[in-house]
């Protein structure tokens, strides 16, 4: 059985870019790191510990399968149609 504390050992945290998203986040599920603001500090370096803590904290108390991943949600689209036309082959520079 799968306790709290048991995680796979091979899930990182790691940073994820999208449309409407810049943060940290775990690669094997859907879980992303939510500030509840900025951290307390007389420093910026107490700051930055502050925060990487919570993160370390936060991510380490995850459990994948409370954030299931949506099916196939991070793959780009693979159709030609599907692209933006900035980015159709046929768009581009030094082509007909």
């Amino acid at each position: 059985m799968h306790q709290e504390g048991s995680q796979d050992p091979s899930r990182k945290l790691l940073w994820a870019e999208g449309l409407t998203f810049a943060g940290w986040g775990c690669s094997e599920c859907a879980w992303v790191f939510k500030s509840a603001g900025w951290p307390d500090g007389k420093s910026f370096a107490e700051m930055k510990e502050k925060f990487q803590a919570q993160l370390s904290k936060e991510f380490d108390a995850h459990v994948c399968s409370r954030h299931a991943r949506t099916k196939n949600a991070n793959l780009p689209p693979q159709h030609p149609s599907q692209l933006p036309l900035h980015a159709s082959p046929s768009r581009r520079k030094g082509r007909s």
